[in-house]
C-alpha cells in the first residue's frame, strides 16, 4: 500500500499547483458503517481512502476547490488477471446535508464539459490580464510635458494712448515611448504561457475512459458540482465491472485549521 499512498498524494500535489481557484478544505475519510471495508490513511494532513474488491485497487483523496466544486483525485491499480474499463461518466457523487437527513446525488462534470469551463475561465483571465496591462503600458510609455513663456506687446487706442503688456502662454505636448511598454507586454505573454500551461495540465489530469491491463495504474481527477449548500458528508461510487467501491469522506474543518 505505501506505492499507492506516495503515488496519489504526489500527483494529488501535481495537480493543485496548477489549479486557478485555492483550495479551500481537504476532505477526510469517514467510516461508512459496520461493513465498511476501506482503509483509511492520514498523513501531513492528507485523508486517504482506499477500497480493494478482488484485486482491483482504488484509492481516493478529496478536496473542496470552490465553494460550489469538489475535486476527487482517484487512482485505480489492477492486480487482476483480467483487462478493466475505467469509465468516469459511471461515477456517482451523494452529499448529505448538514442534518445528516438527507442525501442528494451531485452532479459530476464530464471531461468535455470541465474543458469548455476552463477554457471559458482562461479566456476571463486572459482578458483581464491584458485589460490591466494595457492601461499600465500606455501610462508608462506616455510623458506629458508643458512649458511656460512670456509674450510682450503693445497696442494704441484711437487717442494715441499706448499700453504694453505680457502674458503667459503654456504649451502642453505628449510624447509616447513604445520601448516602454515591451517589458510590460513581454512579463504579461510569459504570465499567459503559463496560464495556458496550467489550464491545460488541469485537463490533461483529468479521469478518463481507459482499458485497464493487469498490473497497471491509471490517475485522473473527477470535478464534481455542489447542487447542495451545505454538506457535510460525500459518498463515491465507483464502478468497475460487477463490482462498486465505495467511500465516504467528511468536511473537517478542524483538521483544515
Amino acid at each position: 500500500m505505501n506505492k499507492i499512498f506516495f503515488y496519489i498524494m504526489i500527483i494529488g500535489g501535481l495537480f493543485y499547483s496548477c489549479v486557478s481557484q485555492p483550495v479551500l478544505y481537504k476532505l477526510k475519510g469517514d467510516q461508512g458503517g459496520l461493513y465498511d471495508k476501506n482503509l483509511y490513511v492520514y498523513a501531513d494532513g492528507y485523508s486517504l481512502v482506499f477500497s480493494n474488491i478482488n484485486e482491483i485497487i482504488v484509492g481516493i483523496v478529496g478536496y473542496e476547490i470552490a465553494v460550489d466544486e469538489v475535486l476527487f483525485v482517484v487512482n485505480i491499480i489492477n492486480r487482476s488477471n483480467s483487462n478493466i474499463t475505467i469509465i468516469p461518466d459511471a461515477l456517482k457523487v451523494y452529499g448529505e446535508n448538514d442534518n445528516q437527513t438527507e442525501w442528494n446525488q451531485l452532479y459530476v462534470y464530464t471531461e468535455n464539459e470541465y474543458s469548455k469551463k476552463l477554457d471559458e475561465q482562461f479566456k476571463r483571465q486572459k482578458g483581464l490580464m491584458f485589460f490591466v496591462a494595457g492601461m499600465a503600458a500606455y501610462n508608462a510609455s506616455t510623458s506629458t510635458t508643458t512649458s511656460n513663456s512670456y509674450t510682450s506687446g503693445s497696442i494704441s487706442d484711437d487717442s494715441g494712448n499706448r499700453y504694453s503688456g505680457s502674458a503667459l502662454t503654456s504649451t502642453t505636448s505628449k510624447t509616447y515611448d513604445p520601448s516602454k511598454s515591451t517589458e510590460i507586454y513581454n512579463n504579461v505573454y510569459a504570465n499567459e504561457d503559463r496560464l495556458r500551461t496550467q489550464y491545460q495540465d488541469q485537463k490533461t489530469f483529468q479521469l478518463k475512459k481507459h482499458t485497464l491491463f493487469p498490473n497497471d495504474e491509471k490517475a485522473g481527477g473527477v470535478i464534481v458540482k455542489k447542487d447542495v449548500d451545505a454538506i457535510s458528508r460525500y459518498l463515491i461510487e465507483v464502478p468497475i465491472g460487477n463490482d462498486v467501491h465505495r467511500f465516504w469522506f467528511k468536511v473537517d474543518f478542524e483538521s483544515n485549521s
